[in-house]
Formats: structure tokens, C-alpha cells, sequence
């Protein structure tokens, strides 16, 4: 369990700089940030079309930074634990949202959606009334009358 925190501390470059974009930053201050050349920032904002990405991508990013840094973290609080299990919760969401992006049905955004429609169906009541109630809609209608 404790393998991670041995192995040396190793950066993806690339994504970070990504999420900086995302946060506002400028590519020669990324590029400063990350000891990194200025060109190879800007080759990968556009390899990776930064600028086109929508808010669904950019907040899976920002949930599964955050996820992997309290992943990572030596001596986690009830209060990490808690954190984890919510980001992984809206990480399962961003991936039904992503399913319904590319022609899905609103069951997939709502799982329980299936379950509700999942059992029997019930034959509909006709509208059946019994002598009593005929009786009141005729005298109702009568009274109703001129």
C-alpha cells in the first residue's frame, strides 16, 4: 500500500500545464512554472485543442486532480476519506454525462430511472362509477343547467 509513496515523484507535465491553462494562467508563465520550453506548451495546447474544450472535460480534469493528489496523500483524515468518496461519486456523474453527450437516453443520467420502469405494468382503471356517483353527475349537471 505504501509502494506509491517510495517511487520517486514523477509530474505530468503535459496535464498540469493544462489545468493551469484552464485556471487562467499564461503559456510563458506555464512554461517558467514546469521548466519547460515555451514552444513545447504552445505545441501541446494545440495538439490537445485546450481552447476547445467544454466545462464537462475541464471539471473531470479538475476532480480527477484533486482525486489523484488525496490518492497519493500519506496520512489521510476521516474528512480525505469523505472528499474521495464524493469526488468518485461526481466521477461516475461526469461519466453519465459524457454517455449522454453522444446520443444517450435520460436513463443514463438517472440509473434509477431503469429501475422505476423495470417491474410490471399495471393495467389502467377504467372510468367506472358506481350508481351513487351517476346520480350526483346528473344532479350536478341538472343544477349546473339554466
Amino acid at each position: 500500500m505504501n509502494a506509491p509513496a517510495e517511487l520517486p515523484a514523477q509530474r505530468d507535465n503535459r496535464r498540469q500545464a493544462k489545468f493551469l491553462y484552464w485556471t487562467g494562467w499564461r503559456i510563458t508563465d506555464i512554461a517558467d512554472y514546469l521548466d519547460e520550453k515555451e514552444k513545447t506548451v504552445h505545441s501541446w495546447k494545440a495538439r490537445d485543442e485546450w481552447d476547445r474544450a467544454d466545462n464537462v472535460e475541464r471539471i473531470g480534469g479538475a476532480l480527477e486532480a484533486r482525486l489523484v493528489q488525496l490518492i497519493l496523500k500519506d496520512g489521510k483524515t476521516g474528512g480525505d476519506f469523505k472528499e474521495i468518496d464524493l469526488l468518485h461519486r461526481q466521477l461516475e456523474r461526469q461519466a453519465r454525462i459524457e454517455r449522454f453527450k453522444g446520443g444517450g437516453t435520460e436513463a443514463e443520467l438517472n440509473p434509477n430511472l431503469d429501475k422505476r420502469n423495470a417491474g410490471p405494468k399495471k393495467a389502467p382503471k377504467r372510468n367506472e362509477f358506481a350508481e351513487e356517483h351517476v346520480e350526483q353527475l346528473e344532479e350536478a349537471f341538472r343544477d349546473g343547467c339554466f
